[in-house]
């Protein structure tokens, strides 16, 4: 039987549980059908691991019901990016991260001592320059001295000898700029195959190159490594630091990590901010966010290789799952926008589809397994087109028909009392044209892709609405049921006893 493991694999299954009987919190033990029982249990007692200081429990005839409970203005941090930071590994994995990060170490010592003796060839090659600067001087104050009529033969036997050292230096400054011009240049990394032999001969372990290469590869991809071409090799260094980190601590810096206190609470990805505070051995002092949307940083994966795919101008293939029916089907699409609501923080994909011609909105919480596909040639002229579509859309649908909906609603406002609801009309309309009909009445009219999407918003006017009319009839008799059922419970028994409604 496999032990347990409080590290992850496979992330998109612990985002799920996660979602599912923790954030949402309605599911029981008994209503899971996924997998078996026993892996439930491991699962939970994984996620229990990670956040326990923020789980909580509840018994109801269903059964066992567990959730997080978390008040935004007394967390730090998003506990959540716990997720993030887990996973699993094996006894090579460990081993390899040490032998790797020593050797790379070692050989950029080596290096530097490299470095430091070409710095000394270098100064001899100089100083053999002035010896040879030195004794042209001497070669022309001896021919003018040749020059005089006074000259002995002891003198021509001298600036003979003289002559001869000058060649003598000439030589030797010319062997010391050669011999530091044609040195061997420092090496630029190390090689696999120069890493195995280094880790076997240094700590007695034999790796596999093919298994060095990945991990190698890996580091690469995390940045901890570079990597330079030579020849049909690569041979990997350590990357170098960042300027701050090399430097003496500045204000600068300081108000660096204050950005990145906000950054990891506010923006996606914030996981990056807080990985960045734990290597300071920092943590956020100074903000509280009172609408905290901490589960969607569970799709985080999903958004980075959508963005990834909208920046190379690539359509993708993924996999969705639909939340109401959990029916699971492979889909694609050319993605062109994010959307994110600011009441519920969930993030949305536009994507055009090839074979509809029409916009569509995925939620990032439905998605995985996203796969980049070809280039998209005409990708600017797509994300035009929706740019000039956006003013008809209220929220995300684009709705089935891919027609456009009217709307209008007849508003009564007192005047000198109630500007603030123009106000509002005016500020929320989206576009919609408003007219004033007479006193204290207004006409809010307004074409839009699917008005099934503003019964919400139009239900915060009950009680001044005259009259609605719409070309979605479903939609228009929905909300009016609304009314007429919430009319019967609070205004038919005024009505019956006589009371003044």
């Amino acid at each position: 039987m496999a032990e347990f493991q409080e590290l992850i694999k496979n992330f998109d299954r612990i985002r799920d549980y996660m979602r599912q009987f923790y954030i949402y919190g309605f599911k029981a033990r008994t209503e899971f059908d996924g997998k078996s029982a026993r892996t439930y249990d491991n699962e939970r007692r994984r996620i229990e691991s990670w956040l326990a200081d923020y789980t909580r429990a509840d018994y109801t005839s269903k059964g066992k019901h567990v959730y997080i409970n978390v008040d935004s203005k007394e967390i730090p941090q998003n506990p959540l990016y716990t997720a993030w930071k887990s996973k699993s590994f094996t006894d090579n994995d460990l081993m390899l991260h040490f032998f790797l990060l020593d050797q790379m170490i070692e050989d950029g010592n080596e290096n530097a001592g490299m470095a430091q003796t070409g710095a000394a060839q270098t100064g001899a090659a100089q100083t053999g320059a002035t010896q040879i600067e030195a004794a042209q001087t001497g070669a022309a104050q001896t021919e003018a001295a040749q020059t005089g009529a006074a000259q002995t033969g002891a003198a021509q036997t001298e600036a003979a000898q003289t002559g001869a050292a000058q060649a003598g230096a000439v030589q030797t400054g010319a062997a010391q700029t050669e011999t530091a011009q044609t040195g061997s240049p420092a090496p630029g990394g190390l090689t696999a195959g120069e890493l195995c032999d280094r880790i076997c001969a240094d700590y007695g372990v034999v790796f596999d190159s093919q298994t060095v290469r990945l991990k190698l590869k890996e580091y690469e991809s995390l940045g901890l490594l570079s990597a330079v071409k030579d020849k049909k090799q690569l041979r990997y260094r350590l990357a170098p630091l960042l300027p701050p980190e090399t430097a003496a601590p500045s204000p600068v810096w300081d108000r660096l990590m204050m950005a990145v206190k906000f950054f990891q609470g506010v923006a996606p990805f914030g996981v990056v901010g807080s990985t960045i505070l734990d290597r300071e051995e920092t943590d956020n002092e100074y903000f509280q966010f009172k609408h905290h949307f901490i589960v969607h940083t569970l799709e985080d994966g999903v958004l980075s290789d959508v963005l990834a795919a909208m920046k190379q101008g690539r359509a993708i293939a993924f996999t969705n799952r639909s939340g109401r029916t959990g029916n699971v089907f492979q889909s694609r699409g050319l993605p062109l926008k994010i959307f994110v609501s600011t009441r519920t923080g969930r993030r949305y994909v536009c994507l055009y589809q090839e074979n509809t011609r029409r916009f569509t909105n995925m939620r990032l919480d439905s998605m995985s397994d996203v796969t980049p596909l070809e280039i998209h040639s005409d990708y600017s002229r797509k994300q035009d087109l929706l740019k000039r579509n956006l003013d008809r859309l209220w929220g995300v649908s684009f709705s089935g028909s891919g027609r456009l909906e009217e709307i209008c609603i007849k508003f009564y406002v007192n005047e000198s009392t109630e500007t603030y609801v123009l106000d509002r009309l005016y500020r929320e309309g989206r576009g919609g044209e408003i007219q004033r009909i007479r006193e204290n009445e207004y006409l809010y009219s307004g074409a839009f892709f699917d008005t099934n999407e503003m019964l919400s918003w139009v239900k915060t006017f009950t009680g001044r609405i005259l009259d609605i009319q719409g070309s979605n009839h479903f939609a228009v008799a929905k909300i009016t049921y609304d009314w007429e059922k919430m009319y019967e419970m609070y205004c038919r028994n005024g009505e019956e006893s006589g009371e003044e409604i």
